[in-house]
């Protein structure tokens, strides 16, 4: 049976709870079924809304609206159903969450931006062993970018995170493929990168 397992805070949750016979098909319940709350392990005498749905057999929709929940508050729901005098009990639980999730700043839509902008972020490593390069201050090269495309990251930065140059940032003036690695020109650095020193680019 499908229940909720996150209920974002100020809002309604709502499942349905449907009852079988032995036989696997929908069968009405000798009366609505029951629901119970615990909050944080507690019992509670908060009421949930049961109600069999119009023209259905075995059918029942069911709502409910906490009070004074907070981030991070875990309920218990405690159902019971009984079919032909035979009682039947299931308990799931759910979590309170804000309804901010997903967002930044309270923006709607801020996180998505960030994600695709963060997706375009490439990381790399020096490489002076393919064509033997040294790297100097304004050149080196990378075995972990191989584009063919001249000028790709032209105007982009890279910013090293590791090695002496760690959290140094320069802008790309040129970059080439060259022995089918990339090779990148950037603008005067404090000094050369080491072999696989990591970089990003963004």
């Amino acid at each position: 049976m499908s229940r909720p397992s996150v209920l974002f805070k100020d809002t309604t949750l709502s499942w349905v709870i449907r009852v079988f016979n032995t036989s696997g098909a929908l069968q009405d319940a000798d009366s609505d079924p029951t629901v119970a709350i615990r909050k944080n392990g507690a019992s509670t005498a908060d009421s949930v809304t049961v109600t069999k749905r119009s023209a259905t057999v075995g059918i029942y929709d069911c709502s409910y609206n906490p009070a004074g929940e907070v981030d991070g508050d875990r309920y218990t729901v405690e159902e019971s159903v009984t079919v032909s005098a035979s009682v039947f009990e299931n308990s799931w639980q759910f979590v309170v969450m804000s309804d901010n999730v997903g967002k930044i700043n309270n923006v709607s839509g801020a996180a998505e931006s960030l994600a695709l902008s963060s997706s375009q972020i490439i990381s790399a490593s020096v490489d002076t062993v393919t064509n033997g390069h040294t790297p100097t201050s304004t050149v080196f090269q990378s075995d972990t970018v191989t584009s063919a495309t001249t000028d790709l990251y032209k105007l982009r930065i890279v910013v090293f995170t590791s090695g002496v140059l760690s959290g140094q940032a320069a802008s790309i003036e040129a970059y080439s493929q060259v022995g089918g690695i990339g090779q990148f020109t950037v603008y005067q650095m404090a000094s050369a990168p080491s072999d696989n020193d990591t970089f990003i680019i963004i």
